[in-house]
């Protein structure tokens, strides 16, 4: 978290809570800082406090300055000894974790073009040369983290929804056999047999179920997209193997939740549409 007064510009710099709390300061007072030339002679600065920089690390004992007066208090004018840059990248996953030497050309083409945190590190190795740099694993850790707990938490949710599903499905089915029986009752009386009853509720069933599995896979990739890009800043991509599989879910959902009701359609016979007409 960074609170600010206002950005610093010249003559002015960021000042962590801790070392705030510590020099008794508040934004808009001023500190001298007393440093060492390159010559030996010694430099001293004055700064007006612009803001607080609090971030819960090694930021909150430190101070902020515009790159020029921080090398020449420190004697290092053209130098510096670490810099840190802020991208936006996607959390680890196995991809980014295996060793690239084992990845295919498509893999390895997709883990380069993905921006993750080890590969961004990478880049920036091979753009300026003789640096060694090290990705700050507090965000990206969290990020990680926090999908898994969405994840973990869309499971649950998901076999809610299955658990559901299965009763709306066995309810609607239900419903249907009670208000069809005189006609599974016709079928019986011209010669149908339970497997021939039995096959036709399936079937229906079984559309049912595929339109809603199409529609449920519609919905929820557009849910996802929404999450992934206002969570990470970024889209995520379809796996080639959901669609059937969403499908095949959707299939047994039908399956299972037709299953009991059918039970009541079987035990129909031409007598009961008889005593009931």
């Amino acid at each position: 978290m960074l609170c600010v007064a206002r950005a610093f510009g010249e003559g002015e710099c960021l000042v962590g809570v801790r070392l705030m709390e510590l020099l008794n300061a508040r934004a808009g007072d001023e500190i001298s800082l007393r440093g060492i030339a390159r010559d030996g002679s010694p430099v001293e600065a004055r700064l007006r406090v612009s803001g607080i920089l609090a971030t819960g690390s090694d930021e909150d004992r430190s101070i902020v300055a515009e790159l020029d007066a921080a090398q020449r208090l420190s004697g290092q004018q053209g130098k510096a000894g670490r810099i840190e840059i802020s991208a936006l990248t996607n959390p680890e996953d196995n991809l980014a974790r295996r060793d690239p030497a084992t990845l295919s050309p498509e893999e390895y083409e997709r883990r380069s073009c993905t921006p993750y945190p080890s590969a961004v590190a990478n880049d920036i190795e091979k753009v300026i040369t003789g640096s060694e740099a090290r990705a700050v694993r507090r965000i990206s850790e969290t990020e990680g983290s926090l999908l898994s707990r969405i994840n973990a938490m869309l499971l649950v949710v998901a076999l809610a929804a299955l658990a559901a599903s299965v009763l709306g499905v066995a309810s609607t089915t239900m419903t249907t056999i009670l208000e069809r029986k005189s006609e599974i009752g016709l079928l019986k009386a011209i010669g149908a047999s339970n497997l021939g009853v039995t096959t036709i509720f399936l079937a229906e069933s079984m559309v049912t179920g595929l339109c809603g599995g199409v529609a449920g896979l519609a919905t929820g990739y557009g849910l996802a997209q929404v999450i992934a890009r206002t969570v990470f800043g970024s889209g995520i991509g379809m796996s080639p193997v959901l669609m059937p599989l969403i499908l095949a879910i959707s299939l047994v959902v039908a399956f299972v939740g037709s299953a009991i009701p059918l039970r009541t359609a079987l035990r129909l016979g031409p007598t009961d549409v008889l005593r009931g007409s």
